[in-house]
């Protein structure tokens, strides 16, 4: 097998799925596992991999191995699989604390690169970021989505209905991400041009800064970060 999944939950699924449908691994060249019979079901409906119950299995069978599972369960993970871990078989957060003596290569890592980005975008970070990864992208989403649908009620609340009210809010807020991402300029600055004198835009600001938005948004990801720094390490 090229690939292996430890976890067939969610985030797999949509890995796999982005892995096989840019061509980059055919299905039956990847294995996961799970402990569940219903996550297995699911994975194999959905991607049409091996699946498996054994986390051995996949070690010992795959080249490389996605550890795709919540940071609490990564230290009995780890415990379980140590013993059978082969050089550069690792991809992952757990990869410095199952192989604390390898050094990855420049090859390896630009494999790891390529497959992930059949699937989305790659950063390569130092592991002491790890745990702030997790809070401004792994969970961001939940923040996000809690912002279109206070968008969305206040919308509703002015009158316009529920459905239209998310199509406003959902693409109000992936164009202002494209905007960061595809024209390189700060975020203050694109706020500051959409943001006329004396204007409704920064009567909005206004209150926003009054109620702490910035600050409420830096301490959920800070605590965010904390946690999952106190999973992973149990």
């Amino acid at each position: 097998m090229k690939l292996g999944f430890i976890g067939c939950g969610n985030m797999a699924n949509a890995i796999m799925h982005g892995i096989i449908a840019n061509g980059l691994v055919v299905a039956d060249q990847i294995i996961g596992s799970d402990p569940t019979e219903t996550g297995r079901q699911r994975t194999l409906q959905e991607n049409g991999i091996h699946v498996t119950s054994d986390n051995l299995e996949v070690v010992r069978q795959a080249e490389t191995v996605f550890f795709t599972i919540k940071p609490q369960y990564y230290q009995e993970m780890i415990a379980e699989i140590k013993d059978e871990i082969r050089e550069a078989a690792m991809v992952g957060e757990g990869m410095t604390a199952a192989c604390p003596n390898k050094n990855v290569s420049e090859e390896e890592l630009t494999y790891a690169v390529k497959i992930c980005d059949g699937f989305g975008k790659t950063e390569v970070v130092s592991e002491k970021l790890f745990d702030v990864v997790t809070a401004v992208s792994g969970s961001s989403p939940a923040y996000i989505f809690m912002l279109i649908e206070a968008m969305a009620d206040a919308a509703v609340l002015g009158g316009m209905p529920r459905q239209q009210a998310y199509k406003f809010s959902a693409q109000s807020v992936l164009g202002s991400a494209k905007m960061v991402l595809e024209t390189g300029k700060h975020p203050g600055e694109l706020k500051d041009m959409v943001t006329s004198p004396a204007g409704t835009t920064i009567e909005a600001v206004r209150v926003l800064e009054e109620r702490g938005f910035r600050s409420a948004v830096i301490e959920c990801i800070d605590a965010c970060a904390a946690k999952s720094e106190a999973l992973r390490k149990g």
